[in-house]
């Protein structure tokens, strides 16, 4: 079974504290070393650290679960993203006193982008200010944090070079100097650019491609608008069309990847390659996908991928190689073989059987891919439908009997229905993995996003693959271990979270299950139809939060179960599972859990801890939480921290008592100028220095923050919208968010 363990953290020295510097303030006292106490052990020596500023603006938590719809006056659905080093991270926050948009609440708040020196953590603000509410927004991070593009309505904006089209809405990426340079310049209608949406890029800035309905080339034909759309890159300077068909026609019913098929954003898993030479995209009208490659240069071609009518799902890092089905059948195209490429079957259902339903992910080179099929195409699989089962109305036998699958179904029992889950080595033959019910892709939603483990959007997805293919992470209903998931309480057998090792795939305890009571309790039931234990998704479609490290060995989850002795506030908490044969989880057993289980987030807050992101090795867990896990975190304000891998430093109370203050502080980081290309690097835009303002009430602050949240609303067209965003701003900011101050000793379930 799981064991609930850790490692207790080093305190640091006097003289380390001096060399560190304090994270999070200013100065460090000499003589003062007390560090916070807080009640968890962590695990792997971590320590917490404060990433974003002592008594600053407010952090708000990523939206991205099936339980966010408790609490939207807080969450936001703006990018966050942790940088694949862990040494810089980008969040959501209030605005700043003096600065910013003045944006705040309601999903709303200004974007912050803080960084780790060895000064410690120092938090940016770069949002554009002075520009209306909702104009102006990210939509995107690289995965170094080196590059950054934005979406804003205003023209000019601030800082924009050259500017935009007048009239239309652009994207910029921003620069190491902090400038914004446009993605376009050009229309071929005066003021009509379509909706311009960022789908990926080259990792060092050098190619963005953007998706749009305008016509923005000479050569381009407007597209209908929807989901059919003009495909554009954007590099070094220049623009060109994507969409061309092998005889270099455009055609303007295009969008990049694959379509969803759902309300959910497109296929857009490696669609644009590392270095941003291949970008694959499919043709809307006859559903064939296509590979534009070298599409700035006089070199650019396009080859067709699939025959006929296919769904684009990934592709390897370096664009190589995509996967996609056709006619049930998962391919493999390879463009490094020959002027047309070379498609290789990787699973082919027969006849009788329902064919590949999804691909859940493959590895970094496009050698290993997991995927979903109603057949039995290895060693204990069983064939199934793959269809959810649906609530008919008609009345007499046929309803009755459609009303009982639908019940079972939501216990769990599916036989004839199971979508078996398959790993594969390319070359080799499918291996059996575990047996899903079509409702492990369709888990409960928030904001009419639909979640699951073969959704083609990254965003909505809530399963993840390893660089190197050996390590799966997904979610579901099923109970695909001994542990009893179901509890008689619940509406439906609760959510775990399960772990694949394909190095050991003969092992009977495998996939594992990362999210079940150490204790072998079933879930306590808290109100609700799950167990609240899941993935958090990004609701990015660029990218995906990094819940499983790099190497496999840890996986990082919420949870409102008390899955460790140390969780006792009955509410959201961050969890770490890791693998045994560590150092922290040295045992290594046949049972079918293989691993330990550890608190992350303090477990004594009465309001909800969220997962934010990790490092790529996972030696940084950022998560948002009032919990106050330094001395240095004074209020009761939502804020940001990483818990680290060796980090963690003395907070001091009053860091200039008795005139013990050593040195000056040093000035704030500012961003690193890029080491190659010219749109690399978020750039840092320096602030004026501010006049210190009057303090305000508390009183004041709530009025303030009100008002600005109201003037949101407003802007809302949809009157239902409008009332519940006006209802839910004087919620958290009227008489009861006054009280609410008061509350320091009350526990609420569920994070109410």
């Amino acid at each position: 079974m799981l064991k609930a363990k850790g490692t207790k953290r080093t305190t640091l020295g006097a003289a380390a504290i001096v060399a560190l510097g304090a994270f999070g303030l200013a100065s460090l006292a000499v003589g003062d070393v007390a560090s916070a106490a807080p009640a968890v052990t962590l695990p792997n020596a971590r320590g917490y650290e404060l990433v974003s500023e002592v008594e600053g603006p407010e952090v708000y938590p990523p939206q991205g679960s099936q339980l966010e719809a408790e609490e939207p006056d807080l969450v936001t659905e703006q990018p966050a993203r942790a940088s694949v080093r862990g040494d810089a991270v980008t969040y959501i926050a209030d605005p700043p006193d003096v600065g910013g948009n003045g944006s705040s609440g309601l999903g709303s708040g200004n974007q912050y982008y803080a960084a780790r020196t060895a000064n410690g953590w120092s938090s940016t603000d770069i949002t554009p200010p002075a520009t209306p509410i909702g104009a102006t927004g990210y939509e995107s991070f690289a995965r170094d944090l080196s590059l950054s593009i934005m979406q804003s309505s205003v023209q000019p904006l601030l800082n924009a070079e050259p500017m935009g089209v007048a009239g239309c809405e652009d994207l910029y990426a921003r620069t190491p100097d902090g400038a914004l340079h446009a993605l376009f310049t050009t229309t071929q209608t005066e003021g009509l650019c379509g909706e311009p949406t960022f789908v990926g890029g080259a990792e060092d800035g050098s190619h963005l491609v953007f998706d749009t309905a305008a016509a923005l080339l000479p050569e381009a034909e407007e597209a209908s608008g929807g989901e059919h759309a003009n495909v554009y890159d954007s590099a070094h300077g220049k623009l060109a069309l994507v969409n061309v068909l092998p005889g270099e026609e455009p055609d303007p019913n295009a969008t990049t990847g694959g379509p969803s098929g759902t309300r959910n954003p497109p296929a857009l898993s490696n669609a644009v390659s590392a270095d941003g030479t291949r970008i694959y995209w499919t043709d809307l009208g006859s559903g064939r996908v296509y590979l534009r490659e070298k599409a700035v240069t006089r070199k650019a071609v396009t080859r067709a991928v699939s025959t006929g009518a296919g769904k684009f799902w990934t592709a390897s890092r370096d664009g190589r190689f995509a996967f996609y089905i056709e006619g049930g059948v998962l391919w493999r195209f390879d463009a490094g073989s020959g002027p047309g490429g070379e498609r290789t079957v990787l699973a082919a259902p027969g006849a009788a059987e329902v064919g590949v339903q999804g691909v859940v992910g493959a590895s970094d080179d496009g050698d290993y891919v997991y995927f979903v099929a109603g057949a039995a195409l290895a060693p204990g699989a069983t064939a199934g439908s793959c269809k959810l089962a649906e609530l008919i109305e008609g009345g007499g036998e046929e309803e009755e009997r459609s009303a009982k699958e639908v019940e079972q179904e939501a216990l769990g029992h599916f036989e004839g229905r199971r979508c078996n889950l398959y790993f594969l080595h390319v070359g080799g033959d499918p291996k059996y993995v575990a047996a899903l019910a079509p409702s492990d892709n369709q888990l409960p939603q928030f904001g009419g996003t639909q979640f699951g483990d073969w959704q083609p959007d990254l965003g909505s997805r809530t399963a993840q693959v390893t660089p190197d293919g050996q390590h799966l992470v997904f979610e579901s209903r099923q109970r695909l271990t001994g542990y009893d998931n179901g509890g008689a309480a619940f509406v439906q057998p609760a959510i775990e979270i399960f772990r694949y090792d394909a190095t050991r795939a003969t092992s009977p305890s495998n996939p594992n299950c990362v999210s079940c009571n150490p204790s072998g309790n079933p879930p306590v039931n808290e109100g609700q139809e799950g167990n609240g234990t899941f993935l958090p998704v990004s609701s990015n479609k660029t990218y995906m939060r990094r819940w499983l490290s790099e190497d496999g060995r840890r996986v990082f989850f919420d949870s409102t179960q008390p899955l460790a002795s140390q969780d006792s506030n009955g509410t959201q908490d961050v969890y770490q599972w890791e693998a045994e044969g560590t150092t922290d989880c040295p045992e290594v057993s046949t049972l079918n859990d293989n691993g330990c289980l550890s608190l992350l987030s303090g477990g004594d807050s009465p309001d909800r801890s969220h997962f934010l992101d990790a490092s790529a090795d996972g030696s940084n867990v950022f998560f948002t939480t009032r919990d106050k896990l330094v001395q240095a975190d004074g209020d009761e304000k939502m804020s940001l921290y990483d818990a680290r891998i060796g980090g963690g430093a003395p907070q001091i109370t009053d860091p200039c008592a008795a005139g013990q203050c050593v040195g000056v502080p040093e000035p704030p980081p500012t961003f690193p100028a890029p080491a190659t290309g010219t749109l690399v690097g978020l750039g840092n835009v320096t602030p004026p220095t501010p006049t210190p303002p009057k303090p305000k009430t508390a009183a004041q602050i709530r009025a303030q923050k009100l008002a600005k949240a109201l003037k949101a609303c407003h802007a809302k067209h949809d009157k239902h919208k409008r009332q519940t965003c006006e209802r839910q701003a004087r919620k958290r900011y009227g008489l009861a968010k006054a009280k609410k101050a008061s509350h320091t000793t009350t526990t609420r379930k569920g994070g109410k």
